[in-house]
């Protein structure tokens, strides 16, 4: 059996100006003010991360982690004020394709666990709670998607898997697939130039006309 891990962001639904908007806004409400958005100059790009070093900068200590069970109930009520996430196109028949041909699947987000379910929901995507990696218990892209590969390992009962391929839209899942060794599919118009100068084996806009098989030969050649 196959495993493809999932971002969410920008991979599967159109919700980076939602989150980012949410994600902000939620720091000030908690009296953070000072905040270096220039997310690229991060060293691990989740949400846990970045919070805890502008925590860090704004009160001069880190944040305890029962803080983030907080912080995602404010992030997730101000993400619904907000217009609704709809998914990538062809991401559910992407997804549909693969639980048809019993690939594995799991979800492995920078995001916090919260504002993740409710970008799903919105956009109409099949997930399973179980099977969704967030940054709630983890600072690093490296450690959430060995977390997302344990947690498909327990769903599936499966010690190993044949092949792992990790799909995501930014040069940090590029990084992290990299850094794990694993397969990578790059997605969207972002990092499209990156992504080609990578020469990455496998690269698409979106899933409208994505043929799965056809990227599988290309990455297993």
């Amino acid at each position: 059996m196959n495993l493809v891990v999932f971002d969410i962001d920008g991979t599967l639904t159109n919700s980076e100006r939602q989150h980012q908007t949410a994600y902000v806004e939620t720091m000030k409400s908690f009296g953070i003010s000072n905040i270096n958005t220039d997310w690229k100059s991060y060293t691990h790009h989740t949400d846990s991360f970045i919070l805890n070093e502008n925590y860090k900068v704004n009160f001069n200590n880190d944040f305890d982690l029962s803080f983030l069970m907080e912080f995602e109930v404010k992030m997730t009520e101000v993400m619904e004020s907000l217009e609704p996430i709809e998914q990538i196109s062809g991401a559910q028949k992407l997804l549909d394709y693969l639980r048809l041909k019993d690939y594995a699947i799991a979800f492995a987000t920078g995001s916090i666990k919260a504002p993740a379910f409710l970008k799903l929901q919105q956009a109409q995507l099949w997930y399973d709670e179980a099977l969704i990696a967030t940054a709630n218990n983890h600072f690093t892209r490296e450690a959430i998607v060995n977390d997302a590969i344990v947690k498909a390992k327990s769903f599936y009962q499966a010690e190993t898997f044949d092949e792992i391929i990790s799909i995501g839209d930014g040069l940090w899942d590029l990084q992290t697939a990299r850094n794990l060794n694993l397969h990578f599919i790059g997605v969207g118009l972002k990092h499209e130039a990156v992504f080609k100068r990578e020469n990455i084996p496998v690269y698409t806009r979106d899933w409208k006309n994505f043929n799965f098989e056809v990227a599988l030969e290309l990455l297993i050649k």
